[in-house]
């Protein structure tokens, strides 16, 4: 499969909207885009029994696709993936950071504290004097090189290759990448008896094109400070060791602006979403998967389910 013109736009095969991170890397994708200087939209259309992204808003005279996205992945500010190397960190060390993002920040150049505000919030602290961190880390406490989810995002971001983001937003993911699994697919959650190698040595495999634009999708996502806890933007329902991401599906051409907008809608936090005050904005499903502690130190997403 490769990209294909639409009246919708251009069409993005390899993502899969209801696989949170095929929704990840096309909202990557938007605001790369996006961040280059383009005036992109994105809706999502039906493909091949799933929902798939559709980009309009691109210049005629842009180069190939993965190549503009790569380029564009190169010229951003990647500073905050040096500060440690997993989540969480010592939180006066990251308010210290964040502190110097808001000064650099401006009207026309705010990546690194949205970023910074996509790892956590520094106003709450565990026993370990730590900040509370995004629900999107699945690699808390690091592995036995005490790298955790920076340590592997910023590996990603810069061993990523325009193949690797051609195959995946063009092709079906094989998962035949090494070293990039963020446990954003439910498809890595593979119990140890159903594998032909042991997983411990080889670890789970990924698709290293599709993580890197799901690691340029955090800034949508925020971790927002409560009067009693901290919340990332799309999570809810909270159990203990678990907690449910909701996402939505909309088929009408949106720029990042109000994209981030929706995916803060209380209405998708519900039990069951009320659909005619989804239909009247445009959105035309939603989807719900659970995260879930699978070990003291990784979690996981359970597959996805429609809710309306």
């Amino acid at each position: 499969m490769t990209t294909q013109a639409t009246e919708n736009g251009l069409l993005l095969p390899g993502l899969d909207g209801t696989n949170p991170l095929g929704f990840l890397a096309a909202l990557g994708v938007l605001r790369i885009l996006t961040l280059r200087g383009h005036s992109p939209k994105m809706r999502w259309t039906q493909s091949g029994g799933v929902w798939r992204p559709a980009i309009s808003g691109l210049p005629s005279q842009l180069p190939s696709l993965e190549t503009e996205l790569h380029d564009a992945l190169a010229s951003l500010d990647h500073s905050a993936w040096s500060i440690s190397k997993k989540l969480p960190f010592e939180a006066n060390i990251f308010r210290n950071h964040v502190k110097d993002g808001v000064w650099k920040a401006s009207v026309r150049d705010r990546q690194l504290v949205d970023l910074l505000a996509s790892f956590g919030a520094e106003f709450f602290e565990d026993d370990g004097g730590a900040f509370e961190e995004t629900e999107l880390c699945m690699v808390r406490s690091g592995d036995a090189a005490g790298q955790g989810m920076i340590a592997y995002g910023r590996r990603i971001i810069e061993t990523s290759e325009p193949n690797h983001i051609k195959k995946a937003i063009e092709a079906n993911w094989l998962n035949s990448d090494d070293k990039c699994a963020l446990r954003l697919d439910p498809g890595e959650d593979k119990p140890y008896g159903l594998q032909w190698q042991n997983p411990s040595s080889v670890g789970a495999m990924s698709e290293k094109g599709a993580n890197c634009l799901a690691l340029l999708a955090l800034p949508c996502f925020p971790v927002i400070p409560t009067h009693r806890e901290a919340k990332t933007v799309g999570f809810g329902l909270r159990q203990p060791k678990q907690s449910s991401f909701t996402w939505p599906i909309w088929d009408c051409s949106l720029n990042l602006n109000v994209v981030c907008s929706i995916l803060a809608l209380d209405e998708l936090q519900r039990p069951m979403p009320e659909r005619s005050r989804l239909n009247s904005m445009g959105i035309a499903a939603v989807y719900r998967c659970d995260r879930v502690m699978t070990s003291k130190y990784y979690a996981n997403f359970t597959p996805a389910r429609q809710l309306c």
